[in-house]
């Protein structure tokens, strides 16, 4: 099973997590090809750079809610969390910008201010079809070799 939502309440996370006792599971909170790789990017990035101030933009289309969508708060809490470790104590949590624009599929940007350099990187998805590229590719590793049950993440498939 691929579930490609967020916003869970923490009971219905727990109910997740003891029905992935039975299957194999893999959730996200962003499906687009290429979109793990990019967050493991920047969670590397502040891991080595925890001075680095950090903060979370996106934009997205015009009919989306005027809040911080699931990927956002995903990225700011685990920078937080990274350059929390990294630091040995707790880091300011990032800001999250909230853009809506039009039709924009969707653009995730990370920013780490240095003071004297900033280094940025964005991901932005052209097409909905790089959700759906993403979350087929995603249960094909699923079901490529026989998994246990269990709850998989995203990272998992690009350990293989």
């Amino acid at each position: 099973m691929v579930i490609g939502t967020t916003g869970f309440a923490a009971e219905e996370d727990e109910r997740l997590t003891a029905f992935s006792r039975y299957r194999p599971m893999l959730v996200s909170a962003n499906f687009a090809r290429g979109f793990e790789a990019f967050r493991l990017a920047a969670i590397d990035f502040s891991r080595r750079m925890p001075d680095a101030e950090a903060s979370v933009s996106e934009t997205y289309h015009a009919r989306k809610k005027a809040e911080p969508s699931g990927t956002s708060r995903l990225l700011a809490r685990q920078l937080f969390e990274s350059r929390s470790r990294a630091m040995g104590f707790a880091a300011p949590e990032p800001a999250i910008t909230v853009n809506r624009e039009g039709d924009t599929v969707g653009v995730n940007e990370i920013r780490f201010d240095l003071g004297s350099a900033e280094a940025v990187f964005t991901y932005r998805v052209h097409t909905l079809a790089a959700y759906a590229e993403g979350a087929i590719a995603a249960a094909q590793w699923l079901v490529s070799t026989p998994r246990t049950a269990g709850r998989y993440s995203l990272a998992d498939s690009l350990n293989d």
